[in-house]
């Protein structure tokens, strides 16, 4: 598991007026919360092979409502050891929300290849199926 506060698109989430930061432990440790439910988030950083990349561009372009349709069409998406592709995956416990970017490995560092995309409702169950 991820610490959110690390992840490329934490400025991102902090913006979203749905997530909500809170510091405990004298400002040491940062929860991040999904406001409607009151469900906390989780963060992932898992890395793919260049071969899985087409499977996770389809599912990030999914509309929303349509993300099961998609995840169908695709088997489960499993990390590989030290691949190019990072995908970092932010999910609340009870998967009503769920926030993914994908990011590419060059120059020595993980460049973002897509923004930020966030689902909710029943898309996220479809995501964590097939993700995680």
């Amino acid at each position: 598991m991820a610490n959110i506060k690390n992840m490329n698109m934490a400025k991102t989430l902090l913006a979203d007026g749905k997530i909500e930061f809170t510091k405990s432990f004298f400002g040491l440790c940062t929860t991040a919360t999904y406001k409607p439910t009151g469900s906390r988030l989780k963060g992932y950083q898992n890395e793919y092979s260049l071969d899985q990349a087409w499977a996770i561009k389809s599912i990030i372009g999914a509309t929303p409502g349509k993300l099961s349709e998609e995840t169908t069409k695709t088997s489960v998406i499993t990390p590989s050891p030290n691949g190019p592709i990072r995908l970092e995956i932010c999910i609340a416990d009870d998967q009503s929300f769920a926030a993914i970017q994908m990011l590419r490995f060059e120059d020595f560092d993980y460049q973002p290849t897509s923004d930020v995309k966030t689902f909710e409702g029943d898309d996220v169950k479809a995501l964590a199926k097939v993700l995680l």
